[in-house]
This record gives C-alpha cells, structure tokens and sequence, in this order.
C-alpha cells in the first residue's frame, strides 16, 4: 500500500508528512493530498530527486511469456529511475523498448490511477500498476490489506513475476550519507594522540637519562680502577726503594 517500504521514520501510517527519504528520493504523489502528499507535489517537481515523475508502459516481446496477448503493466517513478531500471527490464523480462513520458495522476484521462498499483517499492516512490487491476481500497488511507491482493491471472504471469522480481533487486538507490563523527570519538581520538604525544619524549628523557647514568657509573669505576692502580704503582715502587736500601 501506498507509504509503506519505510525502514525507518514512518510514524504516522496515515501520512507521509514530514518522513524522511530513506533511498534518497521522495514518495509519489497522487493527487487531492492523499496522504498529505503535497509536501512533495508537482510544485517540487523542478528539485525532485531523480526529475519529475514519469511513466513508462511494459509490454514483452517474449512468447507464452504473458497469461493474455493484452497483457500489459506501467512503471511509475522518477524518470531517471525509470531510464535506469528500462535497461534491466528489456535484458531480463523481455520488454519492449519505450521511453518515459511525464506522469500527471490528477489528469481526467491519465494511464493509470492510484486505484491500478499493484505493487509500491523504495518506500513507496516506484510503483507497478495495471489497467486491468483496480483496489477501490486504495484511497483509505487506514486500510490494510489482510491477505493476498494481486489476482492469480497476474500474480501466476511469468511477465508479471519478472517484473516484480527485477524491480525489486534492480531499483537504483542513493548509497547512505556518510556517518558523523560523534563527539565522544573525537574526544577519544585526541586523547589518545595526546597521550601518545606525551610519552615518546618521556620515553626519550628516560633513555637519554638511563645512558647518562650508565656513562656516570662507568667513569667512576674507570677512575676508581684508575687510582687503585696508581695506588699499587706507588706501593710497589715503596717496597721496590726499600729492598734497595743497604
């Protein structure tokens, strides 16, 4: 149903007022402020991210691949979006090559209604839709599906099954922003530098200060090995002199 697929921020399942945009582009909008929709209505069209909203049908090309020759389906989004996805849907689902056109759902004569979506992906800012399907519980807002509502005649179509597949792997979305830097990282982060800072000198102070007491304490053996030695040169030119006494 329409604004559901929201992984976070949906705190009124009745409107999509003021929710943020998870995939990085906005909800579609339907009309008559459906849901509070006009926060993101074609007014904004010139700074919708993606471009403004466009419609592109899907026909295939593949034999037996449809339950009825009529068979066809429409792919609503932003139209960069739609041009992205086109590529997928001729590779993989055998569609026919068609270019987006702009979408107006408030024209008396558009393609497809709100009633005709059978399917809402990226939090309800793409959607699949069928003339041949149609849910008059599609504009209370409070409704809630309970079971399975797509008819088995599309929901059995391999065309059908395809497309919803492809859409749902094959949709571009914005990569995530990236994360901010909480405060008490930061605070981590320098304090740690700081601390690091603090000790190399101190661990330079300490060698610098164990060489100079280890050269001190080498002199002082030296000089006292030294003077032992002249004390014994001196004793023994002593006892040398008086050996020589007659």
């Amino acid at each position: 149903m329409f604004g559901s697929g929201y992984p976070y921020g949906a705190w009124n399942t009745t409107s999509i007022a003021r929710r943020p945009f998870p995939f990085g582009v906005w909800p579609l909008y339907w009309g008559d402020n459906f849901m509070d929709s006009n926060e993101v209505g074609p007014q904004l069209d010139t700074i919708r991210p993606g471009g403004h909203i466009s419609i592109v049908p899907l026909r295939t090309t593949k034999e037996n691949f449809t339950v009825s020759p009529d068979e066809v389906y429409y792919a609503v989004g932003d139209s960069q979006s739609l041009i992205s996805i086109l590529i997928s849907y001729v590779t993989w689902c055998h569609a026919s090559l068609s270019w987006p056109t702009r979408f107006d759902p408030t024209s008396s004569n558009t393609t497809v209604k709100l009633e005709n979506v059978l399917m809402y992906y990226r939090a309800s800012s793409f959607a699949l839709a069928s003339p041949a399907y149609n849910n008059p519980n599609s504009r209370n807002a409070s409704y809630q599906p309970t079971g399975e509502w797509i008819p088995d005649k599309i929901k059995n179509s391999p065309f059908w099954q395809c497309l919803d597949s492809t859409t749902a792997s094959a949709l571009p979305v914005l990569n995530p922003p990236p994360k901010e830097f909480r405060d008490d990282i930061i605070i981590i982060v320098l304090t740690s530098l700081w601390m690091v800072a603090l000790a190399v000198p101190a661990l330079i102070l300490y060698v610098i200060g164990w060489c100079c007491f280890k050269c001190r304490d080498f002199i002082w053996d030296e000089l006292e090995r030294t003077a032992q030695l002249s004390k014994e040169r001196v004793e023994r030119m002593e006892n040398l002199e008086y050996e020589q006494y007659p």
